[in-house]
């Protein structure tokens, strides 16, 4: 019986550890991926690094539907607040994984070329890589580079992009917990 105990309990930890495990971001699903913001203002290299420690990349924008999806869906949550030496809390903004390449507007999670980029994008600033205006403004949904925010003179949040598929951890944990399931049925047959 003590047996049969002991299988159960590793049973629910494994399952609960499978199936519980939660992430400090809301993830939104659209067309196969998953979608979250980045906890943290931060310079593009900031916002690329807690993408990757969340097993996400920053977003790779492929359509215009996908673009709009992405405007709407974070409309101004990534404005900054209010402050004196921020008092344009209008212009949110986002992270995007494109950066300039040596004249390549490139995709970091690919190493692609970028092949769609939004009318009315990169008005002639210079800066390595593009945020996504995702405010209430005449430039909502286009991409931009300016270069101060490079330096870190303007952070932004950053969108972070993943694929629908469960990770291997959880996939290997959920197999766990239904052996384990198994020999506790095996046990209480016998």
């Amino acid at each position: 019986m003590k047996k049969a105990l002991w299988y159960s309990l590793l049973a629910t930890i494994l399952f609960l550890s499978a199936t519980g495990t939660t992430q400090a971001y809301t993830w939104y699903s659209y067309n196969g991926h998953e979608y979250a913001l980045t906890s943290e203002w931060s310079t593009w290299a900031g916002a690329k690094s807690e993408a990757a420690l969340a097993g996400a990349s920053l977003v790779t924008i492929e359509t215009p539907d996908e673009n709009a999806w992405l405007t709407s869906q974070f409309h101004d949550t990534y404005g900054r607040p209010y402050t004196v030496q921020n008092p344009y809390s209008w212009m949110a903004a986002a992270w995007i994984g494109l950066y300039n390449n040596n004249g390549v507007w490139t995709w970091d999670s690919t190493g692609n070329p970028a092949t769609y980029i939004p009318n009315g994008s990169f008005t002639g600033q210079n800066g390595i890589h593009a945020y996504l205006h995702v405010g209430d403004h005449p430039w909502a949904g286009s991409w931009n580079n300016d270069g101060s925010h490079d330096t870190g003179d303007g952070n932004f949040y950053g969108i972070m992009e993943k694929t629908s598929v469960p990770e291997p951890t959880t996939m290997l944990l959920l197999g766990l917990g239904l052996i384990g399931l198994a020999g506790v049925r095996r046990k209480f047959k016998n």
